[in-house]
């Protein structure tokens, strides 16, 4: 029997969301629906299993804590532990494919998040990572979206896209259709949100990264 904490909050993630709009709703749709599904916070599960369940259970603890985090208004926290979540999957992952954490080659492919760059690179797809990499990317890329910053936009819309086309992963046609269609919809608000007065060095153009995503979008389909 698995021990159990409080059960997290369902906040709707609309709440105090600039720029995104039912957004409670288009996330139960980009992830299929599985968030919306009750979660219990687990401390432990020694009772049966064994390591993959532990790593699971970590897995989904550290998604939700950082969906929490995100709720309470704790962006710098979120981004962080979203992206623990990320270095844990590949830790789990290339410890299941018997992967030596000294290997260099491997490391700097698992962990690839530079900026986009070279075409011909950007959009291989990257070792290691699973479904919870690639939701907890897209929370990032959500929250990017939201301050506007455009270079941590097109890193992460990147390896989001990488991400799902690994078979690591095991992400499904239709789950990768609904999350891209997602973000290209937030972007789209982006734009319909702009106003006419020029950006400034702190908030980027909407137009110009909207652009920019397509861009990327095509890239990777075509």
């Amino acid at each position: 029997q698995r021990s159990k904490g409080p059960k997290r909050n369902n906040m709707s993630d609309s709440e105090d969301y600039e720029y995104e709009y039912d957004e409670s709703d288009q996330e139960a749709m980009d992830d299929g629906g599985d968030e919306e599904q009750s979660f219990e916070y687990t401390d432990s599960d020694n009772d049966n299993g064994g390591d993959d369940d532990d790593g699971e259970v970590a897995l989904e603890n550290a998604y939700y804590n950082a969906k929490s985090e995100r709720d309470a208004g704790e962006l710098d926290e979120a981004r962080d532990t979203f992206e623990s979540v990320v270095r844990m999957e590949i830790e789990q992952n290339k410890k299941v494919a018997g992967v030596d954490d000294a290997d260099e080659e491997d490391e700097e492919d698992a962990m690839d998040v530079e900026t986009v760059t070279a075409s011909k690179k950007k959009l291989t797809p990257l070792k290691y990572h699973g479904s919870w990499s690639y939701k907890a990317i897209k929370q990032l890329v959500k929250l990017h979206l939201r301050s506007l910053d455009e270079k941590q936009v097109m890193k992460d819309y990147a390896r989001m896209l990488r991400v799902a086309s690994s078979p690591d992963a095991s992400i499904s046609p239709n789950a990768l259709e609904k999350g891209v269609n997602g973000m290209l919809d937030r972007v789209s608000n982006l734009i319909s949100n702009a106003t006419a007065a020029p950006p400034d060095d702190d908030n980027g153009d909407p137009r110009a990264l909207a652009r920019n995503v397509y861009d990327l979008t095509l890239d990777a389909f075509h």
